[in-house]
């Protein structure tokens, strides 16, 4: 089933045309493979409002000290805060952790979508640093920031990627990375493209976290035109490698105001 709005049509229209009762019916609602949603949700946000893009570490698992780490991206703070977990549904009151700097060309308005392994002892952190956060004429670039706890952070003066192929137009951002152990090297996939919404999926790599080498046939995933679910766009991407194979969790977008 193809549904696509009118050229033209302001935000609130297109939102109209979308979620009419002849339209909504083809939607495609719930879950599957086997996910079920916890009955108690939400577990996270309410009173802290708009609470999005998390990035989630467990440690000392099965022990009494065993705690799950989560940074996110918290909108009324326009920062990345931080909160605890003994079992991954009751949390501990958030904090700021990395705030956006005054002054900077780069992340003086906003900064968030982190993504945070630890290596070597130390945390690490790659995010988006954002001048005129969600609007088109803005920009978006990927910082890195390194810790000894998840807490007390330093940061790089420079951003480590910033948009420069075509496709990529004013705005890379949703970092994800992880650690190849077998290949010995950070693999980072991305989305970027409009500032406001990305359009699709790129990947990169690098020996130090620091210095990316972008994929020379990127991006790696983008919409279909043929689902009705990611006919407009894809992105934030989640990826997991196991047995040899890499599994990513993204968000597909019906139009610019659903995923």
């Amino acid at each position: 089933m193809h549904i696509k709005a009118p050229e033209g049509m302001s935000s609130a229209e297109r939102i109209a045309f979308y979620d009419c009762e002849e339209n909504i019916k083809y939607y495609q609602y719930g879950t599957s493979a086997g996910w079920k949603k916890y009955e108690h949700n939400p577990v996270f946000g309410g009173i802290y409002e708009t609470c999005f893009d998390v990035s989630l570490l467990l440690e000392k698992e099965g022990t009494l000290q065993q705690v799950f780490k989560m940074w996110f991206s918290w909108r009324p703070k326009k920062a990345i805060g931080y909160t605890e977990s003994s079992d991954g549904i009751h949390w501990k009151e958030p904090q700021v952790v990395l705030a956006p700097v005054p002054g900077s060309e780069w992340e003086a308005d906003e900064i968030n979508r982190p993504t945070v392994i630890k290596h070597n002892g130390k945390y690490m952190m790659w995010y988006s640093g954002q001048m005129k956060p969600y609007m088109e004429d803005g920009r978006s670039v990927l910082g890195l920031a390194v810790s000894d706890d998840g807490i007390n952070w330093e940061r790089r003066e420079l951003p480590v990627m910033e948009p420069d192929q075509a496709w990529e137009l004013q705005a890379v951002m949703c970092p994800h990375v992880i650690f190849d152990e077998e290949e010995a090297c950070f693999k980072m996939w991305y989305a970027a493209g409009c500032n406001h919404e990305p359009d699709a999926i790129g990947y990169a790599s690098s020996h130090d976290g620091i210095h990316w080498v972008k994929f020379a046939g990127n991006p790696v995933l983008e919409k279909n035109p043929d689902c009705l679910w990611e006919q407009h766009k894809v992105v934030a991407p989640c990826v997991v490698k196991e047995k040899g194979w890499y599994y990513m969790f993204y968000v597909g977008h019906l139009h610019e105001e659903r995923a």
